[in-house]
């Protein structure tokens, strides 16, 4: 039996310490009783198949805890009112069982990190979630699924967020007959496998808000079908090719681009300049190099713009004064030359902070004591 103390909320009972239940509970969570807010470690790595008293369960949520190497019971699969299923950092071990797919009526299933150890996993259960809306298998060992991972997704018309980061996903196939989730927002494939260009079915995905591509190997030119993705608010990671191609929506929606941590290179694009809500543009370590175009000017609701340990060069253009949103401006670990002048801060009224560490000897900075920052500049 359970020996910890839990809650069930939507119920009138509680597990108690001889794991007596309440056949009428709706949810379940394991929780401290000390600290109700934080989740508990179990002193043991046992599920006893009691739990199947709960008839009418609706929400299990056993994440945080320790289940000591435990296998994941595959009497999980049998209840048929489950809506919501969360194992995720619970430290179980095996595979996740296959009767997973028996839970139709399942809308969020979060079993990320469920294991620490390698374990192959498949997606033959998946396509029984025909209600899924929210899966996250972060960290589960998918390299076996290549064949068919992204046919078994294509089952769930009303996903909305699938997150896939280190899977050891091999290469996403191409393209796909029939595309059938694309109500999806949030698309997470960072820290695969990828050698390859970017599948054409990314590109139906014109509900998209988030996607997360970073620490792949992807490559080549983006199709004009790029331009579609005009929801897109959150970019990470990806192929440079991205700004341009992004420059090329009509409307986009982009607020956030992180390619921070990559191996680019060569010139940033002047398209840069055209995505005009951008808020966060992050690129820093990699090795771009040249200046910072004059379009940059452009991007008027910039507040961060990290520039960090690049090869770049040359002068800061003047339309950076025209970067009234800036908040924080981190330029340091680069070889920049000419002189900063007050005609490039002076209406910066936003800016609380300049990194300017390491410079190559040719640069002068000249800043007016008028210019108000909350901190001192880092050198």
């Amino acid at each position: 039996m359970i020996q910890q103390v839990g809650s069930l909320l939507g119920g009138e009972k509680k597990i108690a310490a001889n794991g007596e239940v309440s056949a009428a509970a709706a949810q379940l969570r394991m929780w401290s009783s000390s600290a109700p807010a934080t989740p508990t470690r179990l002193q043991r790595g046992v599920i006893s198949s009691s739990l199947l008293q709960l008839k009418y369960l609706r929400h299990l949520d056993l994440s945080m805890n320790n289940f000591v190497g435990a296998q994941v019971p595959h009497f999980l699969g049998s209840f048929s009112r489950l809506t919501y299923h969360n194992l995720s950092t619970a430290s179980f071990s095996g595979r996740i069982p296959q009767s997973l797919g028996n839970l139709s009526a399942l809308q969020y299933l979060d079993q990320s990190l469920y294991t620490s150890e390698s374990v192959a996993n498949d997606l033959h259960w998946l396509p029984g979630l025909s209600s899924l809306k929210y899966l996250n298998l972060k960290g589960v060992d998918l390299h076996s699924t290549s064949s068919h991972w992204l046919k078994a997704v294509n089952t769930l018309p009303s996903l909305l967020e699938l997150h896939l980061p280190q899977c050891q996903l091999i290469d996403p196939p191409p393209t796909v007959p029939s595309l059938n989730f694309t109500s999806l927002l949030v698309l997470d494939l960072s820290g695969n496998l990828f050698n390859s260009t970017l599948p054409k079915w990314m590109f139906n995905l014109t509900r998209l808000k988030s996607l997360d591509l970073n620490a792949n190997n992807l490559y080549g030119a983006l199709p004009d079908a790029f331009s579609e993705l005009t929801s897109l608010e959150k970019l990470n990671g990806g192929v440079t090719e991205f700004v341009n191609g992004l420059s090329r929506c009509s409307d986009s929606k982009l607020m956030s681009l992180s390619l921070g941590s990559n191996e680019f290179d060569g010139n940033l694009p002047t398209t840069l300049g055209q995505l005009k809500r951008l808020r966060y543009l992050i690129l820093s370590q990699n090795s771009f190099t040249d200046s910072i175009p004059q379009t940059i000017g452009n991007l008027s609701s910039l507040e961060l713009l990290s520039l960090k340990d690049n090869e770049m060069s040359g002068n800061i253009p003047e339309s950076f004064r025209q970067l009234n949103s800036l908040n924080s401006f981190d330029m340091s670990l680069n070889s920049w030359e000419g002189v900063v002048t007050e005609a490039h801060l002076a209406n910066l009224s936003s800016l609380r902070e300049i990194s300017t560490g390491r410079f190559s000897s040719n640069i002068s900075l000249i800043i007016q004591h008028q210019l108000r920052l909350d901190s001192s500049f880092q050198a």
